[in-house]
């Protein structure tokens, strides 16, 4: 039960972290297809309507990626799945992720 506390607490304070000057919020999305690439692992989601991606390099048919390297990786996925389960609007924060054509996906507000 303390290790659930832990990983909510953990999450809440991710998911309401302040945005930096090359993140993109979009709000009231669901989440339409998610992906898993092979050789990466990564997973890749995207949204209904598609996010924002004014300005950004980003632009490899709206997906947004999710690293597997993340240190919220397993959490946020867990935010995704439940989110694409009960089809329930959310806000995301998106940036450039120079080492790919996919944008990032940095936060979740799921609403």
């Amino acid at each position: 039960m303390k290790k659930l506390l832990l990983i909510f607490s953990l999450m809440a304070s991710i998911f309401t972290a302040p945005t930096t000057a090359g993140d993109l919020l979009t709000k009231d999305l669901k989440v339409k297809l998610i992906s898993i690439e092979e050789n990466t692992g990564n997973i890749l989601v995207q949204f209904h309507p598609r996010h924002s991606i004014n300005g950004l390099a980003c632009t490899d048919d709206y997906w947004a990626s999710l690293s597997k390297n993340s240190l919220v990786h397993q959490e946020m996925l867990s935010v995704l799945l439940t989110a694409y389960a009960s089809q329930k609007p959310m806000n995301i924060t998106v940036s450039d992720d120079p080492q790919s054509t996919f944008c990032k996906l940095k936060r979740i507000i799921l609403k």
